[in-house]
């Protein structure tokens, strides 16, 4: 889900310019990437007050993470080939940086569970 907003989106204590996609997830919560006042793309979850239950962190100082987020899935780091790398798990998400980090986040807090280099 992509939405362009001609104005600033504010959620509790979350500003945003745009937000990219977003998921509900069954404990209420709700991931977003979004386009932070800095033009970065970070993403976010939020409670359903909407305020921020965590940010997620880059492994780079000044890196964000500009590509679509791949719902449910985990990298498989013992994968052969990159089409076999991203495997099915209803726990995280995947999504990769601007610096070629790919990452495997856990849902309920936002940990790195793994990461790859992969530009």
């Amino acid at each position: 889900m992509e939405s362009n907003f001609s104005h600033q989106v504010i959620f509790n204590n979350l500003s945003a310019n745009k937000i990219y996609e977003a998921k509900r997830l069954p404990n209420k919560t709700i991931i977003v990437r979004v386009q932070s006042e800095s033009d970065c793309s970070e993403i976010y979850c939020l409670d359903e007050n909407l305020s921020t239950k965590w940010q997620l962190k880059t492994i780079f100082e000044k890196d964000s993470y500009p590509n679509e987020i791949v719902w449910d899935s985990r990298l498989d780091e013992n994968a052969d080939s990159w089409k076999k790398a991203i495997v099915s798990d209803s726990n995280s998400f995947v999504v990769s940086s601007v610096k070629g980090i790919t990452v495997t986040v856990n849902y309920e807090n936002g940990e790195i569970v793994n990461s790859v280099f992969t530009k």
